[in-house]
């Protein structure tokens, strides 16, 4: 079945001249759990979630705000840094959501 998908992607990409980001990164290369995860497993799903689940909760809003919107000054200092409950709820929602997935 990957095979498939992968094929359909290879074809898709090249008529239409788009780059598609990688599904993997060469897990088999891994040194850790933590690199095997984190950095080689599912990067779609691992972005996908990032961005959808995870960066709204961190940032309190429904949807991911822009970090720069054009014609806007930036805030100058650090970022404030999430509560210790607020990346615990994002946290779990993101195990939620890749569960339902």
């Amino acid at each position: 079945l990957g095979f498939i998908f992968d094929l359909a992607g290879l074809v898709s990409s090249s008529v239409f001249s788009i780059n598609l980001s990688p599904h993997f990164d060469m897990p088999f290369l891994s040194t850790s759990a933590t690199n095997f995860w984190a950095k080689r497993w599912n990067l779609v799903a691992g972005t996908l979630l990032r961005e959808v689940v995870y960066e709204p909760i961190i940032e309190g809003s429904m949807t991911a705000l822009p970090t720069h919107e054009p014609g806007s000054k930036r805030r100058r200092g650090k970022a404030k840094k999430p509560s210790a409950a607020r990346r615990l709820a994002a946290t779990t929602a993101c195990f939620l959501a890749s569960g339902l997935a």
